[in-house]
């Protein structure tokens, strides 16, 4: 559950956001029970603006509360503080432009980490290409940490899962109401967390050493009338732990999901349905776990510039 505030004046953008977890956990028969409620109090404040030499100019800070009350660890609070900008350049009068970004966090328990990008991007007409080479960093969770039920188990040493990333995409618009895209990508990572399954039975998360990502996303969206929009993707992954040459656990192959969207007034419902394919649950690759779908939706409200969600 959560809420979004979105404020703007002139061309500065403000929305504070507050977003709550409740995973709890019991087991008559052991007499074994666990509670994990966490919540994030966050503010995001952006400046949009045009400088003379450039064709787009954003900075902004964000600032973030994380607040936990776990059967294991009882209350404990965390931070993080981020500032971040982007530019894009244009090449004289071609369709071309140059995108440069840089990201600085402060966490209170990880330490800094910072994230630059680089990116080139061509667009002409209804047609658009562009190379993106950028650096990642990934704080583990709460529930990554902290939660345990029978089956699994936190682990409070996880380290920050950090990453560099590549990727080439094509993207076109048909008509005002269709586009399609595809992507290809290529990640590198250091510290990936994932989610092993031990001798005993139990899953863990775990940081394992090097580790790559390389795959293909292809997907389009429709809008079929202005209160039905339908949305389709298809994700072929090869994720493997470099060190060992074996699939990582829980990376299936391949992916797919949809959304149909219905939207009235203030109110809009999405159907979302999901497949995800086999699957290795073990690092010695010898456990399967079969492929299957899952459904969802969700119930949005916009009461003013309050945005209301139930899932």
């Amino acid at each position: 559950r959560g809420a979004t505030l979105l404020l703007k004046y002139r061309a500065l953008n403000s929305r504070p956001y507050y977003t709550a977890f409740d995973d709890y956990f019991k087991d008559t028969g052991n007499r074994k029970e666990n509670d994990l409620k966490s919540q994030i109090i966050g503010e995001d404040v952006q400046w949009k603006g045009n400088l003379p030499w450039d064709r787009g100019f954003l900075m902004g800070l964000n600032g973030e509360i994380h607040q936990v009350d776990a059967t294991r660890i009882g209350k404990h609070d965390e931070n993080q503080f981020s500032i971040y900008g982007s530019e894009e350049l244009g090449i004289r009068d071609l369709p071309i432009s140059l995108k440069l970004g840089l990201r600085l966090n402060e966490h209170s328990k990880f330490g800094s980490s910072y994230n630059p990008e680089i990116g080139l991007n061509y667009k002409k007409g209804k047609w658009e290409m562009g190379i993106q080479v950028n650096r990642s960093s990934n704080t583990p969770t709460f529930r990554q940490r902290y939660y345990e039920s029978t089956t699994s188990k936190g682990n409070p040493d996880l380290r920050m899962e950090r990453a560099a990333n590549y990727q080439i995409n094509i993207s076109n618009k048909i008509g005002n109401s269709f586009n399609w895209s595809v992507v290809t990508f290529y990640s590198l990572a250091e510290d990936r967390i994932v989610s092993l399954l031990g001798s005993n039975g139990i899953y863990r998360y775990e940081n394992i050493g090097d580790s790559s990502r390389k795959g293909i996303e292809t997907g389009f969206d429709w809008k079929i009338a202005e209160w039905l929009g339908i949305d389709a993707s298809y994700i072929y992954l090869i994720a493997k732990d470099d060190n060992t040459g074996l699939f990582i656990p829980f990376k299936p192959e391949h992916t797919a999901k949809s959304n149909i969207r219905l939207s009235k007034q203030n109110w809009s419902l999405i159907f979302s349905g999901k497949y995800v394919g086999d699957e290795f649950v073990d690092t010695a690759n010898t456990k399967v776990l079969e492929g299957y779908f899952v459904a969802d939706s969700k119930l949005t409200y916009q009461l003013g510039k309050v945005n209301l969600f139930f899932e």
